[in-house]
């Protein structure tokens, strides 16, 4: 997502940093702080409009941090917090949705540009990448749909339902890693 500029290794470690010191400062030792898919839809734009604009990427990063921290402080410090009231199921709804259309808009974006700069003699990749994003979705969904049918009690459908898709993410993705599927990459 940022060309290498940030490693799984430091946004772990800076996360955990920020959320140890986040602990002790804000007297809420029990709060769960994990990097999560907004965060990584955030760092993801932000870094698309640095590469677009000519901006190093650090540096604003950084500030935006800093404006943050500065902001989330007044908002504490002005007792904002009982503004929470208004905000509603609604609300986690629209932003789960903005979330997963950027995650659509991301996958669809990734296999045009399979296709558009595939060999034009060998379009065996491409087609490849597009059928595993199709069985994962298929099957994702069949998965989900598991839990109305008439198969085993309705515990264990439950369980499939609930452990299914990520069952079927790992399963594809480990097909995707399996050497059959690895010699249409060259």
């Amino acid at each position: 997502i940022t060309k290498g500029s940030i490693g799984v290794v430091e946004f772990l470690l800076g996360s955990g940093l920020a959320g140890m010191l986040y602990s002790i400062l804000c007297g809420q030792p029990m709060a769960f702080l994990a990097p999560t898919g907004l965060t990584l839809a955030f760092i993801s734009g932000l870094f698309r409009f640095c590469t677009i604009r000519e901006l190093p990427f650090f540096p604003v990063y950084s500030w935006v941090g800093i404006w943050t921290s500065a902001f989330m402080t007044l908002l504490g410090l002005s007792g904002s917090s009982k503004l929470i009231r208004f905000c509603t199921t609604f609300t986690d709804e629209v932003f789960n949705g903005m979330l997963s259309v950027n995650f659509i808009y991301e996958a669809f974006s990734s296999l045009r540009r399979n296709f558009v700069n595939a060999d034009p003699m060998n379009l065996s990749m491409p087609f490849v990448a597009l059928s595993m994003a199709l069985g994962t979705f298929l099957t994702t969904m069949n998965v989900i749909k598991f839990e109305s049918s008439k198969f085993f009690n309705s515990k264990v459908r439950k369980v499939i339902k609930n452990f299914g898709p990520v069952s079927v993410i790992m399963l594809f993705t480990l097909l995707n890693l399996h050497p059959w599927a690895q010699k249409f990459n060259a």
